[in-house]
């Protein structure tokens, strides 16, 4: 499970068949949020010879949210955005000025 840490959004050990379902409708949900990654499900070996009895009832399959978008987020997003970015300019040409009246 450790080694997988570094590339997968979540990884979990199945330690008893019963946690089967539970564990994929978590793992679906995770691997689909957000931005989409990979999840790492390892099943003990004891758990591959387990029966799993499957009550679809059970099974709860967490729906993504999808997220809020408004126009006045988005205008305000980009101006900060601009904002940034017109400061960071104007520090990039205060500091070549500085450079270049030393040489």
């Amino acid at each position: 499970i450790g080694i997988s840490t570094p590339v997968t959004k979540w990884n979990c050990q199945i330690t008893k068949a019963s946690e089967i379902p539970e564990v994929i409708s978590k793992a679906f949900f995770i691997a689909k949020s957000g931005r989409p990654g990979p999840v790492w499900l390892d099943l003990a070996l004891e758990v591959q010879w387990q029966d799993v009895k499957i009550n679809k009832d059970k099974i709860n399959f967490i729906k993504q949210q999808k997220p809020k978008f408004s126009s006045n987020n988005f205008k305000q997003s980009i101006k900060l955005n601009i904002n940034e970015a017109l400061t960071f300019f104007y520090n990039v040409i205060q500091y070549t000025e500085l450079r270049l009246s030393e040489i």
